[in-house]
């Protein structure tokens, strides 16, 4: 089972991911402060975005109309449920400093992550008994392969 993101959909994810990657630098310095619990959780972090990368592609801009999204369902879930809550924050946090980036971007993919969770999810919340048709419906954009 999975859930297919359009090419801009997986551009607006792609770069939430890529957000996330420069903390995971910390793990060195946590582990030297002796922050063990806190450099395994970075760990798992990076592990998860890296995962996702290989699912959406390294490169900034798509090169495919779809995306896939081939991982286990549970898998799937976390990671999308963990950019969901990061990318809430940012829309706090870009609201706080007078929009210090474009609120619409930052609300597509957030739209993006809870389409994909309430689909994972299913109708009832309960992970695992998600829906599996594809997010996109629209016309192809031109700029996605």
């Amino acid at each position: 089972m999975a859930v297919v993101l359009d090419c801009a959909q997986r551009d607006a994810v792609w770069r939430f991911v890529v957000a996330d990657l420069p903390d995971v630098g910390d793990i060195g310095r946590e582990l030297s402060s002796g922050n063990v619990e806190t450099a395994q959780r970075l760990r798992r972090r990076f592990d998860e975005d890296v995962r996702l990368l290989d699912v959406l592609g390294w490169s900034q801009g798509g090169e495919r109309q779809s995306y896939e999204i081939t991982m286990p369902l549970r898998q799937a879930e976390a990671i999308f449920a963990r950019l969901h809550a990061r990318i809430m924050g940012s829309i706090e946090e870009a609201v706080s400093v007078l929009l210090d980036q474009p609120v619409g971007v930052t609300l597509e993919a957030a739209g993006i992550c809870t389409e994909v969770l309430r689909r994972l999810r299913g109708a009832d919340g309960r992970p695992g008994r998600g829906d599996v048709r594809c997010l996109y419906e629209g016309p192809r954009r031109p700029d996605c392969g």
